[in-house]
């Protein structure tokens, strides 16, 4: 079973936009025709969904962190499910550092914490897990 992170951005993105946004930096549209996207290097995948109804089930879960962690209520959110094998969280924060520096956005992983874009890119830097599964 693959772990989930979820990105969260204070502006409303269209479904449009994200879609460009995925192919403009080498994502598949539509891999399965259940999945949005797919970003993949080599045995590392990662699927990407765009989730409005999930973007109401964080709010209830934290909102209150949310809102003085992103600066500002989020109308969009992307669910990221990365595959099992090593070197996908990698390939999970580069998507997420390069979609905080297009839209303003924050990264919440499996242990409830809100990286904002200096914190993804520490965590690249010095090799942080994500808090997921090994």
């Amino acid at each position: 079973m693959a772990d989930n992170l979820v990105i969260l951005s204070s502006n409303d993105i269209s479904r449009d936009e994200f879609n460009l946004f995925v192919k403009n930096i080498g994502g598949m549209l539509k891999p399965d025709g259940i999945k949005d996207a797919q970003i993949s290097r080599g045995w590392n995948h990662l699927w990407l969904f765009f989730c409005p109804q999930t973007l109401i089930e964080v709010i209830e879960d934290i909102g209150e962190k949310l809102a003085s962690k992103l600066g500002d209520t989020p109308k969009t959110c992307i669910v990221l499910e990365l595959s099992q094998t090593g070197g996908t969280e990698k390939l999970a924060l580069e998507f997420a550092i390069a979609f905080a520096e297009r839209w303003h956005s924050v990264l919440g992983d499996a242990h409830d914490r809100l990286l904002t874009l200096e914190d993804m890119r520490r965590a690249l830097k010095t090799g942080e897990r994500l808090g997921v599964s090994d």
